[in-house]
């Protein structure tokens, strides 16, 4: 799972978080979570890749994506994005 960050380029405060679950083309995004969580799907409904606007909220967001696509590997993502924001 590959994840990235993007900051603040001033104060390099975590702007985004988004984890890419795997290759493919984005056929929809849908919102988990209003102006906060966004999953992107293929046209099979496979989770590609999960953004995160408000990463303060990220654990809840994070777990209930895993359990939707049953996805392994999310939560070691998110201690190493826990890890960043808190460095």
């Amino acid at each position: 799972m590959e994840l990235t960050i993007q900051t603040d380029i001033d104060g390099g405060r975590v702007l985004a978080v988004y984890f890419k679950v795997r290759e493919g083309q984005v056929s929809r995004t849908i919102e988990v979570a209003e102006d906060v969580c966004y999953a992107d799907e293929d046209s099979k409904g496979n989770l590609l890749g999960v953004e995160m606007i408000a990463p303060g909220s990220l654990e809840m967001h994070v777990k209930r994506i895993a359990r939707k696509y049953k996805v392994k590997g999310m939560t070691q993502a998110l201690r190493r994005a826990q890890e960043v924001m808190a460095s």
